[in-house]
């Protein structure tokens, strides 16, 4: 995926956490662009199964408590094997 433009959120109603960008799965994210998110607990860049962030002159801005650049998250399927392997 590509971003060439701006993305831009605030808070919601609960505060429970804006994200600007997911990446799943093996995809890459080029960003030539701007994400800007201002939010308790938001993610500028949530990524699940892959790592590939390129910057192509872009930027990724948060604020807000608690607020990170970049989080890693695990796939439901990836919890569910887990949870398998546990209980044998």
């Amino acid at each position: 995926m590509k971003n060439y433009g701006t993305i831009k959120s605030v808070p919601n109603a609960t505060n429970d956490g804006i994200k600007g960008v997911v990446a799943l799965n093996g995809s890459i994210f080029k960003n030539y662009g701007q994400v800007t998110i201002d939010s308790p607990n938001a993610t500028g860049y949530y990524y699940v199964n892959t790592q590939n962030y390129e910057n192509k002159g872009g930027t990724i801005t948060v604020s807000g408590d608690n607020a990170k650049r970049n989080r890693y998250g695990k796939s439901k399927m990836t919890r569910q094997k887990k949870s398998k392997k546990e209980l044998k």
